[in-house]
């Protein structure tokens, strides 16, 4: 997703065909400066994908079937919605205002967005990224302020906001550990995601502390989407080994955990989402989720775009924002005895 903020002069709009247009405006500090001063010219970009990249308003192309697509989009979009509020937010206060465009969930997309956002007069991008390197944006003829929300770039420095991903999941896999779970399984997206690396990383790290050995059988990696998840959780209830437990790493692999275990009649298996989804609390039993405050990141993130339009220089600020268990029900199931 991407947003940005332009002159009252342009229609905010990209058009295919400048996506792909050479970056040649000119876009020193001081220019900047009166852009911020006039109340135009600012442009945000903001990624929101478990695993893509986002510049305010930008979410990349997905390149899977249609209803995967679809379970995807819906389970970002909600999160994206609550990001975006405070950044238009703060963006009005300034007497400017914020465009949210899409490059979908490919990271091959990423680059032509921002590409055609930076000849739109962009002044600045707050991004949640899926590329793997983002070394072009300081290859840039043009200079602007960036912002990475819940990933972290790669072969580029910038200011981030993140959520103590590895902190959450410990709070999670304990949490079930408290309640007599040792069968504890783990479903998550790829795993080169930073996200899905550190909320893994924080499961094993909290099954190491209890004492409480990983059993491989009951890991899940790759399960992109919901229709995978959902085959991921089936495999695991159909195996020997089966959990008693399960921790979901995004809310797109907890749509597919939820999905199976209601179509196997086994709600009887306790169930943490890291993160939090618009019918969790509505099943049956409400899901507990570990909850990233989305306005939170977006408001983070505006702050400091905006303090570096307004001129502060300095390293790359790195903020990571603390999350928090919503206790329901369904993380509170115990196992069989």
């Amino acid at each position: 997703m991407l947003e940005a903020v332009h002159d009252g002069d342009d229609d905010g709009h990209v058009h295919p065909e400048e996506a792909d247009a050479t970056w040649t405006r000119p876009h020193d500090p001081a220019e900047r400066r009166a852009a911020v001063e006039r109340g135009v010219g600012v442009a945000t970009a903001e990624a929101l994908v478990d695993d893509h990249e986002v510049l305010d308003g930008v979410r990349p192309h997905v390149p899977h079937d249609a209803g995967e697509r679809i379970d995807q989009e819906e389970a970002e979009q909600q999160r994206g919605g609550s990001e975006v509020q405070p950044i238009e937010e703060t963006a009005q206060e300034r007497g400017m205002f914020v465009v949210v465009t899409s490059a979908g969930f490919a990271p091959e997309n990423e680059r032509v967005v921002v590409g055609g956002l930076a000849n739109r007069r962009v002044a600045g991008l707050i991004i949640t990224p899926t590329s793997g390197d983002h070394s072009y944006l300081g290859r840039s003829p043009l200079r602007f302020p960036t912002v990475f929300v819940d990933r972290p770039p790669i072969q580029y420095d910038s200011d981030t906001v993140l959520a103590d991903n590895e902190a959450g999941a410990r709070v999670a896999t304990m949490h079930l550990v408290g309640y007599g779970h040792r069968r504890i399984a783990f479903v998550g997206d790829r795993p080169h995601i930073y996200t899905t690396q550190l909320r893994y990383q924080g499961f094993r790290g909290a099954m190491l502390d209890a004492g409480v050995p990983v059993d491989d059988r009951l890991i899940r990696l790759d399960a992109v989407g919901t229709q995978n998840s959902t085959a991921a959780m089936t495999q695991l209830l159909d195996q020997s080994v089966t959990p008693t437990a399960v921790l979901s790493a995004n809310a797109r692999t907890s749509l597919g955990v939820v999905r199976a275990l209601h179509q196997r009649d086994r709600t009887d298996i306790a169930h943490v989402s890291f993160d939090d989804f618009q019918a969790a609390e509505s099943l049956n039993p409400p899901v507990t989720a570990i909850y990233q405050d989305p306005q939170r990141l977006g408001q983070r993130a505006a702050e400091l775009l905006f303090d570096r339009l307004g001129g502060q220089t300095g390293p790359p600020r790195r903020v990571v924002l603390p999350v928090r268990l919503i206790v329901r029900g369904s993380g509170e199931l115990s196992p069989p005895r």
